[in-house]
């Protein structure tokens, strides 16, 4: 029997009062071992679907499902996703490793089974894993909070914008991380306003636009052969153009 997907969204959606309609009927599937862009324009709609698939927003109507299994807040199959959403947020007087071992005890995860060694080197914080956070810059910030998200290893990884804000040196070394990750079976969902960023990483994309996935697939199918990725993107979401 073929293995259950990754993610399985049906129907989503989300309504913030009567007048705004953030999701609006989305449907989203993600097999295992995809890499996955959620691309879109800002207000597409992303950040709203990730949150309802970590179980921090409740939709207004529709399914969530990861490997099978409903998505309720507090689900016990949420164990098995790692996720950056809304930035890192940690304890500014505590070490970055101090702080990754909070972060696995409030979890609900024994330190010893979350690898923090593994989840260091796969961000490359080397020797600053022992510093204090409040001295760190805004690109080792980040890799703390990406090595806050692979803590025990998970097997979907969800990362919102994962390279906004950074200088080029940075978003090369995130890209090369998620490759990385992918390379060893995890499977990875991010959303970016670039479609360039997800050409970058991604081996599938989802294109949203007002809250609704209008295409989706392997990225070579979803825009195909065009020089020019963004124009082929900004054709897709009917001329919304992306933030750079």
């Amino acid at each position: 029997m073929a293995p259950e997907p990754a993610v399985e969204i049906c129907g989503l959606t989300k309504r913030l009062g009567r007048q705004v309609v953030a999701v609006d009927g989305l449907d989203l599937r993600v097999d295992t071992g995809q890499v996955m862009g959620l691309a879109g324009p800002n207000g597409a709609g992303k950040s709203v679907t990730l949150k309802i698939l970590l179980g921090l927003v409740r939709p207004s109507a529709g399914t969530v499902r990861l490997f099978g299994e409903p998505v309720r807040p507090g689900a016990s199959v949420l164990g098995r996703v790692g996720a950056l959403v809304d930035g890192p947020g940690f304890v500014p007087h505590l070490s970055g490793r101090d702080n990754l071992r909070l972060a696995a005890r409030t979890a609900g995860r024994p330190v010893d089974d979350a690898d923090l060694e593994h989840a260091v080197a796969e961000t490359g914080l080397g020797t600053a894993i022992d510093r204090h956070y409040r001295t760190y810059s805004h690109g080792m910030r980040y890799r703390l909070g990406l090595a806050q998200a692979m803590l025990g290893h998970p097997e979907l990884l969800v990362l919102d914008e994962p390279t906004t804000g950074l200088d080029p040196a940075h978003i090369l070394e995130i890209r090369r991380m998620i490759a990385g990750v992918a390379e060893r079976g995890t499977t990875v969902l991010f959303s970016s306003h670039s479609m360039a960023e997800v050409e970058q990483v991604c081996t599938h994309v989802a294109v949203v636009r007002h809250g609704r996935c209008i295409a989706s697939g392997p990225l070579s199918q979803v825009v195909g052969p065009a020089a020019d990725l963004e124009a082929a993107y900004l054709d897709l979401v009917g001329g919304d153009r992306p933030v750079s």
